[in-house]
């Protein structure tokens, strides 16, 4: 990594962590701009104000270890009467995750889907569901909580990445710390207190696609200005 960012003439990363990260390797110049979002196009789901809670819960992507799905499951065994999908390509094996779910008991509870989702068929998962739960152990940026405001659907994430950035902790989601059964568990409870739930969801906005698109291109552009302008470094 650090070759490679030697090789370059400058940097673009999508938060103030990964900046600094990578200034410990290189002194070319680094800048940061958000994530864009690229959102499929489409129908969106539509949820009324004073919608009763479902009590369904829903993790969507790719599983890998470090997205934490082991985590979700151990304090969901702590939220009675809730239940959770877990839906998207696997990267590990899925009969593991399968005997976790048993050895938790909550084969009732937890749906597994594992498979890739086209566009046109994830409003039919966001569709019913309380919230999106992301509880990442690590992360750079994820444009899965954009996917969830499009769709209007509040999310519980960690304090990774890019997530703190896109959350507004109490306000359109929840925020808890990574690896930490505990404290998703607050943050569930939290979110299934009387009234929560749809004071988070009045409070969820699409991204500014516009805006953030413009910013971006702005921040490459002024990078390849300035690459252009000085020599070449070694």
């Amino acid at each position: 990594m650090s070759l490679l960012m030697r090789s370059v003439g400058a940097i673009l990363v999508h938060t103030a962590a990964e900046r600094e990260a990578m200034t410990r390797i290189t002194d070319r110049p680094v800048a940061v701009a958000a994530l864009p979002p690229h959102l499929p196009a489409g129908r969106r789901i539509s949820i009324r104000p004073g919608s009763p809670p479902t009590r369904r819960l829903l993790f969507f992507g790719k599983v890998r270890h470090y997205k934490g799905v082991d985590i979700l499951l151990q304090a969901l065994v702590h939220i009675p009467d809730v239940e959770l999908s877990v839906v998207g390509e696997f990267y590990e094996n899925v009969t593991e995750l399968r005997a976790l779910i048993a050895r938790l008991g909550l084969s009732e509870r937890v749906r597994v889907r594992p498979e890739y989702l086209p566009a046109e068929k994830i409003p039919e998962i966001f569709a019913g569901v309380d919230a999106l739960v992301l509880p990442y152990r690590t992360a750079t940026a994820s444009q899965l909580v954009a996917l969830a405001h499009w769709h209007g659907l509040p999310t519980v994430v960690t304090r990774v990445g890019n997530f703190p950035d896109v959350v507004r902790d109490g306000v359109d989601g929840l925020i808890c710390a990574p690896d930490d059964v505990a404290d998703l568990v607050r943050a569930l409870r939290v979110l299934y207190q009387p009234g929560r739930l749809d004071s988070l969801r009045a409070a969820v906005r699409p991204v500014a696609s516009e805006d953030t698109w413009q910013h971006y291109l702005e921040t490459l552009h002024a990078l390849a200005l300035g690459e252009a302008n000085s020599p070449a470094r070694e």
